[in-house]
């Protein structure tokens, strides 16, 4: 059996990581260092608890037969920890995995350590959005479960970010900006967004206006595209707009209740933000055919992404545009995305008063025959996990399905019964 032995000291540590944020918050925000130093050692136990979940599923380096017994069971073979045996969850790596790539997952760690105690120091100052309305209160929601992933352990990896932009652009700043650039016309691909976002500068002849996420377009896009800048083809535009990041990063809450989905050019759990030019055409010929094919379903909403464009060849520009909750409620039904869950349940089984088993099985009743029915009757797997399904309420109980985000469907076309559906689609990737 192989011990889960403590690393050597290495720049991927929590403690280097700490450091070097503390310098920047002293110079950033100096009102944070003390709350950011109190939350190290419980971001540390909590991404330190996920890794060693996940050590556990894939038994890596003899994890079960070391801590056996010490665990919460749940389903699929998954323990839950209630506490790390070190302080550094970097420490739980094993030797054998410490390699190389090994160095590359002990900074991911660490960067998840840090980000995640900023956020605890900052979510009690969050400034709510500056309008209301049913995806207000979505978001307002969203922010309440500040650990992230509920499994992954870099739930909060920012990889890309420096303290400064953690602190203008993350969750817990409240608001961020959306910035524009102009495509000249032969490099664009889509819709013209541009003429669907309030405040965009006005497009130069020749161009489409694109809407970029702020720090996109001051840092990738400046950096990676100078060939595009210098020719023509791209051009930076000045100005910004306000918007309200969302718990997704790089899907921004617009005023007028719509969603903007822009490339973020940043590692959050285990992938990069960016979005190919198929998506963009994608998401809008999907939730044409979801639409149909949903039409039979009283109990679900399709989030529709209406229109999406992006840099012809490239992942950097890439926008989507979805719609908001407003215009598909009932009065008295309550949205509350399912990663909020865990933490209003209490509230809605006093209000539903006919105790947990019942709930669940009404929530259960409400979530899996719709998904059922489009996975075996369509061939379509919608990746409905806690982001994307917005379950609604009345008076406690579940009652409709909310879906949005349609990056991660699957497609299994022989499933599709005579006449099959059309969508022009292709891959994503």
């Amino acid at each position: 059996m192989t011990d889960l032995t403590v690393c050597a000291y290495s720049p991927g540590t929590v403690r280097d990581a700490a450091a070097h944020t503390e310098t920047h918050l002293a110079v950033l925000a100096p009102h944070l260092r003390a709350p950011f130093r109190a939350a190290l050692p419980r971001a540390a136990a909590a991404v330190g608890r996920r890794l060693l979940g996940a050590l556990w599923r894939e038994d890596i380096a003899g994890t079960r037969a070391r801590y056996g017994g010490s665990g919460h069971p749940h389903a699929f073979d998954r323990v839950e920890f209630e506490a790390v045996p070190a302080g550094d969850p970097v420490a739980l790596l094993p030797p054998s995995i410490v390699d190389g790539r090994g160095w590359t997952l002990a900074a991911e760690l660490a960067n998840a350590v840090t980000n995640l105690a900023i956020a605890y120091a900052r979510r009690d100052a969050t400034p709510p959005p500056p309008f209301g309305g049913p995806d207000a209160e979505a978001v307002t929601l969203e922010r309440l479960a500040v650990d992230g992933h509920n499994l992954h352990p870099c739930g909060r990896t920012r990889i890309g970010w420096d303290v400064d932009d953690v602190l203008a652009h993350d969750l817990e700043a409240g608001s961020t900006r959306i910035g524009f650039v102009a495509i000249r016309r032969d490099a664009h691909v889509g819709d013209d967004l541009g003429a669907l976002c309030d405040g965009a500068p006005p497009a130069p002849p020749g161009y489409a206006v694109q809407p970029v996420h702020a720090w996109q377009r001051d840092t990738v896009l400046a950096r990676r595209h100078g060939d595009l800048l210098r020719d023509g083809t791209l051009r930076i535009l000045d100005g910004t707009v306000p918007a309200v990041p969302t718990a997704a990063l790089r899907t921004l809450l617009l005023p007028g209740g719509r969603y903007l989905k822009l490339s973020l050019d940043i590692q959050v759990t285990s992938s990069r933000r960016s979005i190919s030019v198929a998506s963009t055409r994608n998401g809008p010929a999907l939730s044409r055919l979801l639409t149909r094919l949903l039409a039979g379903e009283e109990r679900v909403v399709l989030l529709a992404e209406t229109a999406g464009a992006a840099l012809d060849g490239s992942r950097d520009a890439s926008a989507i545009v979805r719609d908001g909750l407003a215009a598909h409620l009932t009065p008295g039904e309550r949205v509350v995305p399912g990663a909020a869950l865990p933490l209003v349940v209490g509230d809605l089984l006093a209000e539903y008063g006919r105790g947990p088993l019942a709930f669940l099985t009404d929530y259960a009743r409400l979530v899996l025959p719709p998904l059922l029915r489009l996975a075996t009757r369509h061939g379509i797997a919608l990746e409905a996990h806690l982001q994307n399904c917005l379950p609604t309420f009345t008076r406690g109980a579940p009652h409709r399905l909310v879906l949005r985000d349609l990056a991660g469907l699957r497609l299994h076309r022989p499933a599709w019964p005579p006449p099959a559906p059309t969508c022009p689609c292709g891959p994503a990737r």
